[in-house]
């Protein structure tokens, strides 16, 4: 579950570090990392 949410973190921050401010991306990465591993995670709870 957190790999999956990892991946989406590293990706999000490989594509945007360059154009926008640290914090910003990092805030972004952080939110994207939640959005994956929820649905992730109660997907799990249901199996």
């Amino acid at each position: 579950m957190g790999g999956i949410g990892l991946l989406a973190f590293a990706f999000t921050v490989y594509k945007t570090v360059v154009r926008y401010p640290a914090v910003e991306v990092l805030g972004a990465a952080v939110l994207i990392w939640m959005a994956v591993c929820v649905p992730v995670w109660r997907t799990r709870q249901l199996i």
